[in-house]
Formats: structure tokens, C-alpha cells, sequence
């Protein structure tokens, strides 16, 4: 420890320099906030290894490492803290030579800053994956960019983004990334999914009480397997918020052409929405493993549907399918325009059905879908 003064205490924080070698040391903001105030709600707590000098308000390390209180984080770094012991206003400088860490872990880590409760859906991502993170890292201590690489078992991705956290709203994500072979079905425990090769910019708010509001611009996915088939040159653009989606979507895959432009909204119980348009010049089902009933099944169209699913699962709207032509092994099928529609009014229920190949309508006091039953 040095000072010029024992007047030097009374600023204690800016003028007297320390040198800290730290061994298995438990450091834990909230007792750090018996003398600083501002850091009495964190409950942000690690254990440390390193050396570090300098005053409070100014510490630098050239090799320093920490470890979560669960065990599942550790990162190793050179890095220069200003602003302590005002949490708020604390920046950080830093070069991570090595780290690794768990979706859980991080989740209960961005929690602890604030002494928020914890993001389920980020904790719940990948729960038996430990990822590595090499990269740069600046900002204060619950907004901050990160610019690196993270590797893991699911795969490898390349980040340039910001991290804040939002009190009372939750952890937000804003800039790029490129992803190499990333395992989509084990991050998110969905077997369909498989791995996804993309380039994106991105800003999404992982929200507090569990929900996502995520925009995407300009995504180009080289590679994503779904069902057992790799799509490839797939471009896309919108926005997903509590389960609504709005966006554009091109894909130029050998095995599916396909526009689509609209929304989706998917809800519990009732208020489902549609409104779209679509057009798939090509689509060989076969390829894609969702006809395996032939080696040959290929399918043309347009479509523009607006509906919605309303209580009792009923269909209320119109879906519109034109140009329609299919072909499989039998030979080529013109199918031509289809329409579907269902009404209801003054408890009247009315669907219809005008195509080639047939014509039908209802119409009752209760949906088709209770009559049929």
C-alpha cells in the first residue's frame, strides 16, 4: 500500500495505491457494500486468482482469473477497472485469454448484478454445454460490448455485440454474428432442428418474465437442418416478439424456391393470426423428407391466406391456394385454384370449400370441426 499523506485515507478510494495478490480470494459485492453503497444490492460474488495494483477507482492486472460461486464460470484476463466503487459508472477494459461458461450460469451471473430474478429462458438454453469465449471485452459491468469468438461442443460463433441489462426488463443482445456448424437441436433440446451456418445482424431482448422481442436484418443462412434436410441460401428479414412473427423470408435452396412475406401470431387458447402471402415456384417434398411416401413428389403454387384460430379451435377466414400443380411418380397433376373460407356471424358458422376436383359448403350452429366430431 502507498500514500503521500495519512490524509490520503480520506480519499481513499483515488489516492492510495495497492498491490493485491489474491489466492482462492472470496470477493463479494455486497460486503464490499458495507463501504460502498452503491454495490449493496449487487449479489454478484467469485473467487479470484491473480495479482492486481493501482487504486480502487483505477486497478489494472496482466493476468488475472475468477471463478463463479458455482464453479461453472472461469475466465482468464488482462484487464484495467475505472470507477469503482460506484458500480454504476464502473468501466472495464479487457482481453479474455480463455474462459468457459454455461448458459445457467450466466443467466444466474446477469441476475446477480442487480439482484434481479434470474432469465429462465436463457437459463434453460443448452443446460449440459460449456462454451468458451476468446475475445475483447469494454463497457461497465451490465452494459458492455463483447468481440471474440465462442466455441462449444454445439459448435463455433463469431460475435461482435452489445450485452445490457435492462432493470425491470431484461437482457438485451444488439450486433453480429456468424455462426459455423452451430447445433440448433441441442441448444434449444428440439430434435427436428439440426446445425446452422449463418451470418446476421441481430437485437434481441431476452425478457424478464421469459419472453423474447428479437430483430433480425440482413440473415443469410448458408446451412440449416430441419428434419433431416439441409437448406441452404436462405435470406430473411422481420421480427419475433411474445410469439408473433413479422418478416420476409427467400429461400434459393436446390430443393425449395420459396417467397414468403406476413405474419404470424401464435398464442394459447384463442387469437392465433395469419395474414401472408407465399410463393413456392418449386418444392421437391420428397427431398426435403416431408413426403416419403414417394421418391418423386414435387409441388408448384401461391398463396395468400388471412385468418385466424379462435376458441373451440375453429377457423375464422380465407386461405387461397392458385396455380397449383403436383407431380410424383403416377405423373403430372394440374391442380389449379383452391379456396377455403370460414364465417361466423351472429352464431352462425359457415365454411366452404371451391375447388377443381370438388365443391362444399356448411353452414350451422356450431364449427365444422364440432360437427364432424
Amino acid at each position: 500500500m502507498k500514500y503521500d499523506s495519512p490524509r490520503d485515507f480520506a480519499d481513499f478510494t483515488e489516492k492510495v495505491q495497492m498491490g493485491i495478490s489474491l489466492e482462492d480470494s472470496f470477493l463479494s459485492f455486497k460486503t464490499i457494500g458495507r463501504i460502498a453503497p452503491s454495490l449493496y444490492k449487487s449479489s454478484l460474488a467469485f473467487y479470484l486468482n491473480g495479482e492486481a495494483s493501482g487504486t480502487v477507482k483505477n486497478i489494472r492486472t496482466n493476468s488475472l482469473t475468477a471463478v463463479s460461486q458455482s464453479g461453472q464460470t472461469f475466465i482468464e484476463l488482462g484487464a484495467r477497472v475505472m470507477g469503482l466503487p460506484d458500480v454504476s459508472r464502473t468501466m472495464a477494459i479487457a482481453e479474455v485469454k480463455s474462459s468457459s461458461t454455461t448458459c445457467r450460469d450466466i443467466a444466474t451471473i446477469v441476475a446477480s448484478i442487480n439482484n434481479t430474478p434470474r432469465n429462465e429462458f436463457l437459463a434453460g438454453l443448452s443446460p449440459f454445454v460449456k462454451y468458451r469465449f476468446k475475445g475483447d471485452l469494454m463497457g461497465l459491468l451490465d452494459d458492455f460490448v463483447a468481440d471474440g469468438s465462442i466455441e462449444s461442443s454445439v459448435g463455433r460463433m463469431d460475435i461482435d455485440l452489445l450485452f445490457r441489462n435492462e432493470t425491470g426488463t431484461g437482457v438485451r443482445f444488439d450486433g453480429s454474428l456468424r455462426s459455423e456448424g452451430l447445433h440448433l437441436g441441442q441448444i434449444l433440446s428440439n430434435d427436428i432442428l439440426g446445425e446452422l451456418t449463418l451470418n446476421a445482424g441481430v437485437n434481441a431482448l431476452f425478457k424478464k418474465n421469459g419472453g423474447m422481442d428479437v430483430s433480425i436484418d440482413s440473415v443469410r443462412v448458408n446451412k440449416l437442418g430441419l428434419n433431416g434436410y439441409d437448406y441452404s441460401n436462405i435470406y430473411a428479414t422481420g421480427r419475433y416478439t411474445d410469439k408473433n412473427f413479422n418478416g420476409s423470408l427467400i429461400c434459393h435452396d436446390p430443393n425449395l424456391d420459396f417467397i414468403f412475406q406476413g405474419l404470424f401470431s401464435f398464442a394459447k387458447g384463442s387469437g392465433n393470426r395469419y395474414d401472408f402471402q407465399a410463393y413456392v415456384p418449386y418444392a421437391n417434398l420428397a427431398a426435403l423428407n416431408i413426403d416419403k411416401r414417394d421418391n418423386i413428389s414435387e409441388l408448384s403454387l401461391s398463396t395468400s391466406a388471412k385468418f385466424a384460430t379462435m376458441s373451440g379451435n375453429y377457423f375464422n377466414g380465407k386461405v387461397e391456394v392458385k396455380n397449383a400443380s403436383y407431380k410424383n411418380s403416377q405423373g403430372d397433376f394440374k391442380i389449379g385454384t383452391i379456396t377455403l373460407q370460414a364465417l361466423q356471424s351472429n352464431n352462425v358458422y359457415t365454411t366452404s370449400l371451391n375447388a377443381p376436383f370438388a365443391r362444399a359448403t356448411y353452414s350451422g350452429a356450431a364449427p365444422l370441426n364440432l360437427f364432424v366430431e
